[in-house]
């Protein structure tokens, strides 16, 4: 793909047309300045000086957009301003349950008339795939909130097979709970909580940021792009009420656990108890016969077998006994 540095994509857009990769950041923002058209830059992992110095310059950015973009934001925002809207997104990668990587990706947008310029720092699979597409498109999309959408579409429908993994762990968890809970079964188990927590953390400022944009708070959202918008915000609830069931799944698969384990406890408890009395009324009667007193029939030459049996008889009744109550 033509680009001038091997971080950095542009991309012209025009009415009616297909889009068209453009050489450098220099043609791309000298390009449909008032002209209907509109460019996209993407940047990754470095900012060039000379582009920041346009950036400012050409564009009007306010330095802080800059320094908010280098510098990590704490969760998804939308800033508008007066000549465009800084948006910052936080999206997992593919695959995050399954490889454990739980590190959220940071991806900003800046939204003007006639441009949209990302930056991020991480490789971000829905913006490659954006990019991919565009070669094989036949037209333009009209807008550049066009193409926000379909890169914050692709990131939520990242998410979903994700949501879909943890509800089918969690599903399994509770049948293991259930049937036989494992050694390390509560560590599964508050480890696919955590996950949902952290789907929940990702989801969350995602779909107020949906709200922001649909609500007006950006104004270079057109009227075309808002149905669009308003069906992700859509989608993204619907992953979160998902995630909210799964949630209380999660809960309801660790109370169970601990049932099982305050069962299994139980069961023990009373099946030792069922032994140990038999064996006290046993441990009675050779302490009382034990006693180094006279007792009666203790000169009778038999008694010894007679204390024996009767003590076998008292065992296997109390035995029996327990049995029939099911004690145990």
């Amino acid at each position: 793909m033509p680009e001038t540095f091997a971080q950095i994509r542009s991309y012209a857009f025009a009415p009616m047309t297909a889009p068209v990769p453009v050489s450098s950041w220099r043609e791309a923002l000298a390009l449909f300045r008032g002209q209907g058209g509109f460019v996209w830059i993407d940047i990754e992992d470095e900012f060039d000086v000379e582009l920041e110095t346009v950036l400012v310059e050409k564009l009007g950015w306010h330095p802080t957009v800059l320094q908010n973009i280098k510098q990590p934001s704490s969760r998804p925002k939308l800033t508008p301003f007066e000549l465009y809207s800084h948006l910052t997104m936080h999206i997992l990668p593919p695959d995050a349950m399954r490889s454990r990587d739980l590190r959220a990706r940071e991806i900003d947008l800046v939204l003007g008339e006639d441009y949209l310029i990302t930056f991020h720092h991480d490789k971000m699979e829905g913006v490659d795939q954006l990019l991919d597409e565009l070669p094989q498109a036949k037209t333009s999309p009209k807008s550049p909130d066009l193409l926000v959408h379909r890169i914050l579409a692709l990131a939520g429908e990242a998410l979903a097979p994700e949501v879909e993994h943890v509800n089918d762990v969690v599903a399994a968890l509770e049948e293991e709970a259930f049937n036989q809970p494992g050694e390390d079964l509560l560590e599964r188990i508050v480890h696919a909580r955590d996950e949902l927590f952290l789907l929940q953390r990702s989801l969350t400022p995602q779909l107020q940021v949906m709200l922001d944009i649909i609500s007006g708070a950006c104004p270079f959202v057109t009227s075309d792009a808002y149905p669009y918008f308003k069906a992700q915000e859509n989608r993204l609830r619907g992953l979160m009420d998902d995630v909210n069931v799964y949630k209380e799944m999660a809960q309801a698969a660790l109370e169970l656990y601990r049932s099982s384990i305050t069962h299994k406890t139980n069961e023990t408890i009373r099946l030792l108890t069922g032994i140990s009395i038999p064996l006290m009324v046993l441990t009675f009667l050779t302490g009382l016969y034990g006693m180094n007193v006279p007792l009666p029939f203790s000169d009778f030459h038999h008694v010894f077998w007679a204390m024996l049996g009767i003590s076998v008889l008292v065992f296997m009744g109390m035995l029996w006994w327990f049995r029939r109550r099911e004690w145990f």
